[in-house]
């Protein structure tokens, strides 16, 4: 079984990032993104590449806010 939307669990999360969301979770390997590159294409500009701590590379994004009530 997949994970449940996110907005199941929180109530106001924006549709694309629960799809995007949805995709890195699925529970097949063949419904999840084939390359980080693909999954930055879909958030849509707002990952940025950096280095991480252990010398690896790591996504930063820049969302908006998401009201926890």
């Amino acid at each position: 079984e997949d994970a449940p939307p996110p907005s199941r669990l929180r109530g106001r999360v924006p549709r694309d990032l629960e799809t995007v969301c949805l995709k890195c979770l699925a529970r097949d390997p063949a419904r999840r993104y084939p390359v980080a590159g693909a999954l930055a294409e879909d958030l849509g500009g707002r990952a940025e590449w950096v280095s991480g701590p252990s010398g690896g590379t790591t996504v930063r994004l820049e969302l908006p806010a998401i009201p926890l009530a």
